[in-house]
């Protein structure tokens, strides 16, 4: 036997995190005498077979194999009553052989493990880190062998996988180790004493730690309650729990809500498609993790009448409420027309692995985007810099060689070393490469193959003429029927983008940046800039509501007059709100007059509502922190908690459209929270806008 190298051990009481220092430890067995009192004669075969088996794995384990990669349903069965192989042999029989049962550790080494259970110490915790990553592998030599990716059962997968390290026994997943696609967790009453008995003597994580770990390694969790159920009655629940999370039906789609943007990022996130959800910004449904690929085909009309779609293979660069941003070099995926030209496209995504792949589809339309785009990966700036730069030197030189004729015509053939050989100082939003966003219309989802349970499934969403998604409702495989859908955009001559808050919500400084980015129009808050000394002081006269909302029509008209798309700060809705405040009696008539001059508006344009929320705490801490605020408080907390509601949450209940006045306005509605502070929270709040405003102007 191979005693390996003279590596550091982490001694009697150090985890084995990963599978290179569990094998050192075991390799140390071998060295200290201490398989020689453990080993019958007829077990050391066993024995050394386990050790070469220990040596093929180092070498050949890969961790993260893109090809037939397993999936991994981890089972935990926590509960006196329950037997966690049983369970889970039960519930793989359910299945008919489409999903695996999987031993941990193998039954191949059932021998060895008795051997080292004896020995104990750091070395049986070494054999069971070890036994884990062959229990991995041996899944993943099945899905090599099928040529396809199977889906296993574990018994406790999780709770011997995660580990604790240091004093605070913060809980880690060993380097490495594939993780699960699912945990389901089995559980009694937490506070039960016969939980607390049977996770002493296992010496297990109890269910709080695991799920706590699972929650940070982004796996999906399904907790079932032992109590009251019997043995068949736990085993549907698991098998229930298990087709939904990866079988959805549309039943389940319509769970998370009618909008397949949102459904189809989270499917991308379980695929590992994406970056850390706490580094996405706010206007991000999703962004696509670095040095990961994630890409999709998108097909345009062709520069030529007579020739066929453009088709293309783009890379996603992140998913918006709106739809997809990529990058590309000259116009949208060889679209016709100039670049930045609004073109109709449709686009096919497929996300997953055989039998569980989702093929999503969309029609809508490609434009670039309206403002400063986000920089592109500078991995993929620099790719296309060094293409444009070979691809105008070779042109130029087929046209010196062929007198013009043919030569600017033709494509320039690049290696990919060449491609990416790119030397810029660094990457602006002005590089060689433009931001488009592929704005869909209608979207459709087919979930499954004939082998998975229930089937395929194909459901569809459409949105309606207000901009927002409808569905989803489920549809045949192929329908007969021509779809009507109208690809004409409302253009309107103008448009009107309304930030509205409670007092230091940043109306004033998001109002500037914005009309500045977008350049239009900036109107600030006519409250601010009619008020005299007396209102400074909070002394307002009878007639300063009625001041206000007369100023407010008159700049309207103005605005009208010269077709001029712009940003107002608070306007009528928010000045409705504000004289509430003073003359609560007269909400009808003040309410009536508001909505007249909103109605009015939305005669000439488009009207966009932003409300910026925050609560009374950061009211409070702007207040003391950028003096900017004239409105005098005589108790700073009291009276910020009473204007954060009176005028910041009747804000958010008026825009909901409960009452009779507004119910038929139905305005687009983006809701942000902007309670924290600094450029970065300021430009991300301004980029969700940005990104409102693109897909209704």
């Amino acid at each position: 036997m191979d005693a390996g190298g003279k590596k550091q051990r982490l001694g009697c009481f150090g985890p084995c995190l990963d599978l290179s220092t569990a094998a050192c430890e075991l390799r140390s067995a071998t060295t200290v005498a201490k398989l020689e009192s453990h080993t019958a004669e007829e077990e050391w075969n066993y024995v050394e077979a386990f050790y070469g088996r220990l040596n093929n794995l180092q070498k050949t384990y890969e961790v993260n194999s893109p090809w037939y990669k397993p999936i991994i349903v981890s089972v935990e069965c926590i509960a006196a009553r329950h037997e966690g192989e049983s369970f889970v042999r039960d519930l793989g029989e359910m299945y008919s052989g489409s999903i695996h049962v999987a031993g941990n550790p193998p039954a191949s080494l059932s021998t060895v493990k008795g051997i080292f259970d004896q020995i104990g110490g750091a070395a049986a915790t070494a054999f069971d880190v070890v036994s884990t990553y062959m229990a991995v592998q041996e899944c993943k030599d099945a899905c090599m062998a099928e040529r396809q990716p199977l889906v296993f059962i574990i018994a406790n997968f999780c709770s011997s996988a995660v580990c604790c390290v240091g004093s605070d026994d913060v809980l880690v997943w060993p380097t490495g180790l594939l993780k699960p696609r699912l945990n389901v967790t089995c559980v009694q009453d937490t506070a039960s004493p016969e939980l607390a008995k049977v996770c002493k003597a296992s010496q297990k994580l109890d269910v709080e730690q695991i799920c706590k770990a699972l929650q940070k390694l982004d796996v999906e969790q399904i907790s079932l309650r032992v109590d009251g159920l019997s043995e068949e009655q736990l085993l549907n629940a698991a098998k229930d729990g298990i087709d939904k999370a990866l079988f959805p039906s549309t039943a389940d789609l319509e769970v998370l809500g009618a909008d397949p943007l949102r459904c189809l990022v989270n499917v991308a996130r379980k695929e590992g498609l994406l970056g850390d959800i706490a580094h996405d910004k706010k206007w991000q449904l999703g962004r696509r993790g670095k040095h990961i690929p994630w890409s999709f085909q998108l097909a345009t009309s062709n520069r030529s009448a007579a020739a066929p779609p453009s088709l293309r293979n783009l890379g996603i660069h992140s998913v918006t409420e709106t739809g997809f941003i990529f990058f590309s070099l000259g116009s949208a995926g060889g679209a016709t027309g100039e670049a930045g030209e609004e073109v109709l496209a449709s686009m096919v995504l497929l996300l997953g692995s055989y039998p569980f792949q989702q093929q999503w589809r969309g029609e809508g339309v490609v434009r670039k985007m309206r403002w400063g785009s986000p920089p592109p990966p500078f991995s993929l700036a620099c790719a296309m810099q060094r293409c444009k730069e070979i691809a105008e030197t070779t042109q130029q030189t087929q046209h010196e060689g062929t007198h013009g004729t043919h030569g600017a015509k033709q494509r320039a053939a690049l290696s990919d070393q060449e491609a990416v050989l790119g030397t810029r100082a660094d990457d602006t939003r002005d590089g060689p490469s433009t931001a488009y966003i592929f704005i869909p219309h209608r979207m459709e989802v087919l979930i499954g193959h004939p082998p998975a349970p229930g089937g395929t499934r194909r459901c569809e969403w459409q949105r309606s003429s207000s901009r927002l998604w409808e569905g989803p409702r489920a549809v045949l495989p192929f329908s007969p029927q021509h779809l009507e859908v109208s690809w004409e955009q409302s253009r309107a001559r103008k448009a009107t983008v309304v930030l509205m808050g409670t007092h230091t919500a940043g109306k004033s400084t998001i109002r500037k940046i914005l009309a500045e980015r977008m350049q239009w129009v900036s109107d600030e808050e006519l409250g601010t800039s009619l008020r005299g000394d007396q209102e400074k002081q909070g002394k307002y006269r009878e007639a300063w509501d009625d001041t206000i909302h007369q100023a407010e029509v008159d700049r309207d008209r103005d605005r009208m007059s010269t077709l001029t798309s712009r940003v107002v700060e608070t306007w009528h809705l928010g000045n409705f709100v504000w004289a509430l405040t003073r003359r609560p009696q007269q909400h009808g008539d003040l309410l009536k007059r508001a909505v007249d001059a909103v109605r009015q508006e939305r005669e000439g344009g488009t009207v966009l509502l932003v409300l910026l929320k925050i609560d009374a705490a950061t009211m409070v801490r702007r207040r003391a922190k950028f003096q900017t605020s004239t409105l005098p408080f005589q108790d700073e907390e009291a009276d910020a908690g009473k204007l954060s509601k009176a005028t910041g949450e009747k804000l958010e209940e008026l825009l909901e459209f409960q009452s009779e006045e507004l119910e038929g306005l139905k305005m687009p509605i983006l809701k942000l929270d902007n309670s924290q502070d600094g450029d970065t929270a300021l430009n991300d709040t301004v980029d969700a806008i940005v990104d409102f405003i693109t897909f209704f102007v």
